[in-house]
């Protein structure tokens, strides 16, 4: 007799109706929302984007959603891997043909509508080196501020850099003057 309550238990307990795996309530993902009815029938919706209306079934972690009517692959049937965190899901692609459905559903994380987004505080922290080093002393005849510079005493003159010296050329350090050809 015991074992016949147990059975008849069971029995029950696999009859009764299960809790749907997605949340009853409105979601928003961006400028998006959605609705997973527990009769099985779902809405996605955003401006400037064609309205999803179909029905969807989950098994396991995945769902799949079917939207007859629709244009463009989108009246093909969509899978999606889903995970739920209290009122969050999250869907990644499995297979899918419509692009609008794909490119808003997969690697998304939707809310509950009237849920704020968490924005993480930012701090902004300075920092900076320990000391500037002193600069090596350049060498006669190497080149600064585009200009040639020649060993104390000499005369230097001033040319055009080649573009190959343009590229090399150096900014002078504080103290240093540029050279001009100006009289």
């Amino acid at each position: 007799m015991r074992v016949v309550t147990v059975l008849a238990g069971i029995l029950l307990a696999l009859a009764a109706p299960q809790p749907s795996p997605m949340p009853s309530g409105p979601l928003v993902f961006g400028a998006f929302g959605a609705r997973f009815g527990a009769d099985g029938v779902f809405t996605i919706e955003g401006q400037g984007w064609p309205a999803f209306k179909g029905s969807w079934k989950a098994a396991g972690d995945q769902i799949e959603l079917v939207t007859p009517g629709a244009a463009g692959g989108c009246d093909q049937v969509g899978r999606y891997r889903f995970t739920t965190d209290n009122a969050h899901v999250t869907f990644d692609l499995v297979s899918d043909t419509c692009e609008a459905r794909r490119m808003i559903l997969d690697r998304s994380t939707w809310r509950p509508s009237g849920e704020a987004v968490a924005i993480p505080d930012r701090t902004i922290v300075r920092t900076s080196a320990p000391g500037r080093a002193a600069l090596p002393l350049e060498p006669p005849g190497s080149l600064c501020c585009g200009i040639s510079r020649e060993p104390p005493g000499k005369t230097s003159t001033i040319r055009r850099l080649t573009p190959i010296q343009s590229s090399r050329r150096r900014t002078c350090r504080k103290g240093e003057r540029m050279k001009s050809n100006r009289p």
